[in-house]
C-alpha cells in the first residue's frame, strides 16, 4: 500500500491550551458516498475549526478534492506509515470500527474511541470486532435504541451539513412527496408505493420523486405500475449537492420509510433543514433523528403510513406545529455542537 498523503503541507490551526492531536480512522472515505463519509468529514472539519490538529487515515482510494480539507488525509497507509500516524496522535478516533487499522493498538497505546456507524452481528468478523471493541476507552453509538446493542455506550447523534442542507428562498415548494436513499428492500420504498396508492384511493392529490438508484429500481418501477400509481411516480435517479438541496426545497413532505433497524438517519435531518416536513419509520433511531419535529408510523403498516402523510399535506396547525419545533431539533445536531460532546469525551481520555 502506498501511504500516500494528500491535503496541504501544512494544516493550520490555533493550537492552544485544551486542543488536541486527533487521528480519526474512517476505512472509507471520499470520493465512496455515503453516512460514514458524509459524518467523518464533518466531524473532522469541525474539529480542526475549533483549533485541533486532525488526520484521517482511510483505505479508500486518492481523490482529487483531497486537497480542498482542512485536513490531511493519509491514504491506504503502510504498517509503518500507520504505526507512525499512531505514534502522532493525542487520541485514536475509529468512526466505525476496522480490524484492519485497529492492530497498531497493540504496539502503540493511545486513547481509543470507537464511534459504532452500524450494527454489528455476533457471528464471524461481527463476534471478533464486538470483542474488540470492548478493549476501546470509549463506545460511542448514534442513537438510544443502537447503544442496546453496545454495553456502556454513550449516545451522540451524527450531525448533518447546515452549511449545504437549507430553505432556499424563492424556490416554489409545488411537489408532495420525495424520498432520498438507497433502492434497496430495506430502506421500504416498496412500502411507500403501497401508502401512495392508498393515499390515491382517498383522493389525495400527490406526486412521490423517489431520489436515488440501487439493484431494486426496476423491480420499484414494475411494483408502481402494478399498483397503478406510474403515473404519480418519478424515479429521479441519484441527485447530489445544491442539486439535491433545490429538490428538497420543492416538496412538501420527505418519507423515510426504512424497515430496517437504521442506526440514526441524517436524510432525515437534512429535509427537515430544506423546510420538508418528515415522516419517518418507527425503526432503530430514524424517531430520534426527527425528535418533535417530524412524525412516526408502524414501520410496516402502509395504512400508518398513509395517514401520518395525509396529515403532514393537510393539517396546517400540525405542519405549523412541527416547523416550529424544527430550528432547535436541527441546532443540537450542527456539527460544531456534535464535535464539542466528542471533544469534551476526548479530553477527558488524554492526561
Amino acid at each position: 500500500m502506498s501511504g500516500q498523503i494528500d491535503g496541504p503541507a501544512v494544516v493550520r490551526t490555533t493550537r492552544g491550551l485544551g486542543t488536541l492531536k486527533i487521528l480519526l480512522s474512517s476505512h472509507f472515505f471520499a470520493p465512496s458516498i455515503g453516512g460514514l463519509e458524509t459524518a467523518s468529514a464533518l466531524l473532522a472539519d469541525a474539529f480542526v475549526a475549533q483549533g485541533n490538529e486532525v488526520r484521517v487515515v482511510t483505505m479508500s482510494a486518492a481523490s482529487a478534492s483531497d486537497r480542498e480539507h482542512s485536513f490531511r488525509v493519509i491514504r491506504r497507509p503502510s504498517i509503518v506509515g500507520l504505526l507512525q500516524e499512531l505514534r502522532w496522535c493525542e487520541i485514536y478516533v475509529h468512526n466505525h470500527i476496522s480490524l484492519r487499522s485497529a492492530w497498531p493498538l497493540a504496539v502503540v497505546r493511545r486513547p481509543w474511541v470507537i464511534i459504532h456507524q452500524t450494527y454489528i452481528d455476533g457471528s464471524g468478523k461481527g463476534l471478533v470486532k464486538r470483542w474488540i471493541s470492548r478493549r476501546a476507552d470509549i463506545q460511542v453509538a448514534l442513537s438510544n435504541r443502537m447503544a442496546q446493542e453496545f454495553d456502556g455506550a454513550v449516545v451522540i447523534h451524527n450531525p448533518y451539513d447546515d452549511k449545504l442542507f437549507r430553505m432556499l428562498p424563492g424556490v416554489p415548494r409545488t411537489r408532495e412527496l420525495i424520498f432520498v436513499g438507497r433502492l434497496v428492500s430495506e430502506k421500504g420504498v416498496s412500502l411507500l408505493l403501497r401508502g401512495v396508492r392508498m393515499l390515491v384511493d382517498r383522493k389525495v392529490s400527490l406526486t412521490l420523486t423517489v431520489v436515488g438508484d440501487g439493484p431494486e429500481r426496476g423491480k420499484l418501477e414494475g411494483i408502481a405500475r402494478e399498483l397503478g400509481v406510474a403515473d404519480k411516480v418519478v424515479f429521479a435517479g441519484i441527485k447530489r449537492g445544491t442539486e439535491l438541496v433545490e429538490l428538497l426545497n420543492k416538496h412538501k413532505v420527505m418519507v423515510v420509510p426504512s424497515q430496517g433497524q437504521e442506526t440514526f438517519g441524517i436524510v432525515a435531518l437534512e429535509g427537515l433543514a430544506c423546510g420538508c416536513t418528515v415522516v419517518v419509520a418507527d425503526r432503530g433511531g430514524l424517531p430520534e433523528a426527527v425528535g418533535s419535529a417530524g412524525l412516526v408510523f408502524e414501520g410496516d403498516a402502509p395504512e400508518s403510513l398513509a395517514d401520518c402523510v395525509e396529515r403532514a399535506l393537510t393539517s396546517l396547525e400540525l405542519i405549523k406545529g412541527l416547523r416550529k419545533d424544527a430550528p432547535g431539533h436541527l441546532g443540537r445536531h450542527y456539527p460544531k455542537v456534535i464535535a464539542e460532546q466528542y471533544l469534551k469525551l476526548f479530553r477527558g481520555l488524554v492526561k
